[in-house]
Order: C-alpha cells, then sequence, then structure tokens
C-alpha cells in the first residue's frame, strides 16, 4: 500500500495564523492509499485544524475559492456560477454545492468578526 505522509510538527493556524504544535497524527485510506496527516490545536482560537490535501472532497480549493469569489465579489447567480465553474474545469458543480460554501464562507466570516471585535 502507497503512504503519502503530511506530517508536520508545527504548522500555522488557517484563522488566526499562530505557529501549533502537532496535536496527533490522522490516518486516512482512500483508494488503497494511506494518507497520513497532522492534527494541530490553536491555543489562540481553541480549535483543531488538518494539514495536508483534502481528501474527503472532490474539489480542491482553488475550485472552491473560484466559485465563492464569483458569488461574493462579482455578484454571479448560483446558476451562473455554476456554469462558469463547469466552463473552467470541465466538470459540473451543483448548485447546491457552491451554495454550501458560500454559506460556509460567509458563517466563517461572521465568526471572524466577532472574535475581532471581542479582541
Amino acid at each position: 500500500m502507497k503512504v503519502t505522509d503530511h506530517r508536520l510538527e508545527r504548522a500555522p493556524c488557517p484563522r488566526c495564523g499562530l505557529e501549533c504544535k502537532r496535536h496527533s497524527v490522522k490516518e486516512i485510506i482512500k483508494n488503497k492509499v494511506k494518507h497520513l496527516k497532522s492534527v494541530h490545536y490553536c491555543t489562540k482560537c481553541l480549535k483543531y485544524f488538518t494539514t495536508g490535501p483534502n481528501l474527503m472532497g472532490k474539489y480542491n480549493d482553488a475550485i472552491r475559492c473560484r466559485a465563492v469569489a464569483l458569488v461574493i465579489h462579482e455578484g454571479m447567480t448560483l446558476d451562473k456560477a455554476s456554469k462558469a465553474s463547469k466552463k473552467a474545469i470541465g466538470k459540473h458543480v451543483p448548485l447546491g454545492t457552491i451554495h454550501s460554501w458560500v454559506c460556509n464562507y460567509r458563517q466563517r466570516q461572521v465568526e471572524m468578526a466577532m472574535e475581532a471585535s471581542n479582541a
């Protein structure tokens, strides 16, 4: 079995940027490949995060960011953003998927604003 190793001793928190120590190692097996990922804990945000590639979803971060940017920053409808994604990557991205990405993005923005106002 092939093994990919994405373990890091320290990694920056994706929320606040603080360098965090490794808490544990997570083992994921997908398509007969074992992936080792580090699980880190941020003492400032009090949140856990992992390093390495996103193995759970079909779409990479570039596709997600582009679709969210089209909807939020450029004001496109979900339907037009879906069609633009299909044109860009040759793969249909469902409207519900883009909608959930946009909702998650907005929720993170609200959380970050709340944290900034409390600091």
